[in-house]
């Protein structure tokens, strides 16, 4: 834990980010124990019940890839924002009546974690640079808890409010961290431009390959400083010849 105590002047920032890693499970892990509930309420067969379960799971492998074209454009943090805001829509409109919205809710709250799943490893480079693996098993296991205190504490929640209200509880959990918000606190991260490296002798990489002038380089035999070039070290393959230049003294 000392390593998470040299970020408490940015207590913010580590709270957000343990609230978005337990976003990345419940909407998923706490809709299995409702199936028999959600199933009888709305009156659908053993096959639709799996379906919620299988759109979700459909949507963290199909729309994963468009992540890093999505951070690329707006940014890490604004990504994730953008993902726990979309994750709560999808769970508010999935716990809503009818099963055409328990379907489209599904499916945005797959995307979301879809999203957010790709994003996470990279806000652990962003803003915990020297503590990567520290923070990265600590979102992990708060990802793990967080899909276990949601499968144990579905089902008598919905005993007590009802499966719509059980399930549409990690709407709240997401807007909480969305609205703690200490991981965007660094704005966009755009695209870095590079300047080009220093060579050697204090030459850039411009003017090695051009030329000091701007001109194409010529290159040829090294030189030394006695003005003869240096002897033929190696023997040509067979029916070839080294240039007079390079075995001239």
């Amino acid at each position: 834990m000392r390593g998470i105590a040299t970020y408490r002047g940015n207590l913010l920032l580590v709270c957000g980010f343990v609230l978005a890693a337990l976003n990345l499970r419940p909407a998923l892990a706490g809709v299995s124990p409702l199936l028999p509930a959600i199933m009888r309420d709305l009156g659908l067969s053993p096959a639709g019940g799996g379906a919620i379960t299988t759109v979700m799971v459909a949507c963290l492998g199909l729309l994963a890839p468009a992540a890093p074209a999505l951070a690329t454009r707006i940014g890490l943090d604004r990504t994730l924002l953008a993902g726990l805001l979309v994750l709560a829509a999808g769970v508010a409109l999935r716990s809503a009546d009818g099963v055409p919205a328990l379907y489209c809710g599904a499916a945005l709250a797959g995307t979301a974690i879809a999203v957010m799943n790709v994003v996470m490893p990279g806000l652990v480079k962003q803003h915990f640079p020297g503590r990567i693996g520290l923070f990265t098993g600590l979102y992990v296991s708060v990802m793990v808890s967080g899909a276990a205190m949601a499968s144990a504490a579905m089902v008598p929640l919905a005993g007590q409010v009802g499966w719509r209200a059980a399930a549409g509880s990690a709407t709240l959990l997401a807007l909480l961290a969305a609205a703690c918000g200490g991981w965007r606190s660094r704005g966009r991260a755009g695209p870095s431009r590079r300047r080009p490296r220093p060579c050697s002798r204090g030459r850039t990489r411009r003017t090695r390959r051009h030329g000091p002038e701007g001109g194409t380089a010529v290159r040829g035999p090294v030189i030394p400083a006695s003005g003869r070039t240096r002897p033929c070290s190696a023997r040509p393959r067979r029916g070839r010849s080294w240039p007079s230049w390079v075995c001239s003294r």
